[in-house]
């Protein structure tokens, strides 16, 4: 195991404790969960990121904007309407 230090506000170390002591935990343990758990988002939202531009750039598929817009106007109000139209373009 690595040892990494870092600086965190007096706010977050308190809550930080506080949570370690309330739940019988320690706050080293609690800290390595936390960091563990946000690099897991990040890396997944990065991966997301980084399928989706390649979808792009091999065409598509794409949805208009407008489409978009009235079908998520749709489903906010409650309704059921059918998916927007997608299509495609050539790459380059």
């Amino acid at each position: 195991m690595d040892t990494a230090t870092i600086q965190v506000m007096k706010a977050t170390a308190e809550r930080l404790e506080k949570l370690a002591r309330s739940t019988d935990r320690d706050a080293v343990a609690l800290a390595e969960a936390a960091l563990e758990r946000f690099l897991e988002v990040e890396e997944w939202q990065m991966r997301a990121i980084d399928e989706a531009i390649a979808e792009a750039d091999a065409g598509g598929p794409f949805i208009a904007h407008e489409d978009m817009v009235t079908y998520l106007d749709a489903l906010a109000r409650g309704e059921d309407p059918p998916a927007p139209p997608t299509f495609t373009r050539k790459p380059g």
